[in-house]
């Protein structure tokens, strides 16, 4: 399933050729930028296997981000001087807006 311009679970060989929704990059089969599943909130912050907490990323941004949430890795990343900061705190915001229903 997409939402937006991410890619939310579903096979990860669907997102070869597709930018990782982190850093920008195209996604792989292979090396450091092969699409890998990412837990939003890291299962060992009690975080789930379900769809909405699992992204398709990169190898390397899943590295880097390893146990931290999306606010605590776009904080380091921007301590860092990285440029995947942005992209990182525009998920994290996006992610944590309440849905909004439209009245009928």
């Amino acid at each position: 399933a997409r939402r937006g311009h991410i890619i939310v679970v579903g096979h990860r060989g669907g997102a070869v050729g597709q930018p990782c929704p982190y850093c920008g990059e195209t996604m792989d089969r292979d090396g450091p930028r092969c699409a890998t599943h990412d837990h939003v909130q890291p299962r060992s912050r009690r975080g789930s296997n379900a769809p909405h907490n699992i992204l398709v990323v990169c190898w390397q941004c899943n590295n880097d981000k390893g146990d931290m949430l999306l606010e605590e890795f776009a904080y380091v990343l921007r301590r860092r001087g990285d440029s995947r900061a942005e992209r990182v705190a525009a998920i994290a915001a996006q992610r944590s807006t309440p849905a909004t229903v439209a009245a009928e």
